[in-house]
């Protein structure tokens, strides 16, 4: 049995979670921690006991007579990364009897796979059908079968480059990214 104390960031990574969801768990007591000189630890251990308890109570196996502890109110998404979504456990935070939201980037496909499985409240996606360049609903029955959903249509974005203030190299479309001297850094593929 490991007795490893993990920081926010590491407990992060071992239950891929955003930490920022994770600390609003520990604070809330929603998750085994502790805090040490204003600072929240995590062992270990009990962080995977927690998983088990949980994954073993949300799918109905037995071994475990009493539900996870988990904070009421609390929403738990997975899906795609938009950096427009990452700003809503933030603004929800302050909200009196507002959600606490719980984020899991596994992209579109992943979110859309984890609602199909239970294991996910809600799925951020945005998943184009390259036949009828629809997006999202030609997913949904391959993802979720017969399970009843609704489709909420959140925000359109429009893809483009981002350059300095100014753009000092007078960029105008992708076509310029084949000058020379230019460095870009590109979205992952798919």
């Amino acid at each position: 049995m490991s007795q490893r104390l993990l920081t926010v960031q590491e407990a992060a990574r071992h239950l891929r979670l955003n930490p920022r969801s994770v600390y609003l768990l520990a604070q809330r007591g929603g998750i085994p921690a502790t805090r040490v000189t204003g600072k929240w630890l995590f062992p270990e251990h009990l962080l995977d006991e927690w998983l088990e308890s949980s994954a073993r109570h949300r799918g109905g196996g037995s071994g475990s007579t009493s539900p996870p502890v988990t904070p009421s109110g609390s929403v738990f998404v997975a899906g795609s990364d938009d950096p427009a979504l990452e700003l809503l456990p933030e603004a929800l935070q302050g909200r009196q009897g507002g959600p606490l939201l719980f984020m899991c980037t596994v992209g579109s496909a992943g979110g859309l796979k984890m609602l199909g499985e239970g294991r996910a409240d809600l799925a951020w996606a945005h998943l184009v059908d390259p036949a009828s360049g629809e997006y999202n609903l030609p997913h949904v029955g391959q993802y979720l079968g017969s399970r009843p959903a609704v489709l909420v249509n959140l925000f359109h974005r429009e893809l483009g480059l981002v350059v300095w203030t100014g753009n000092p190299r007078k960029l105008a479309g992708v076509e310029d990214l084949a000058r020379r001297g230019l460095r870009f850094v590109n979205r992952q593929p798919g």
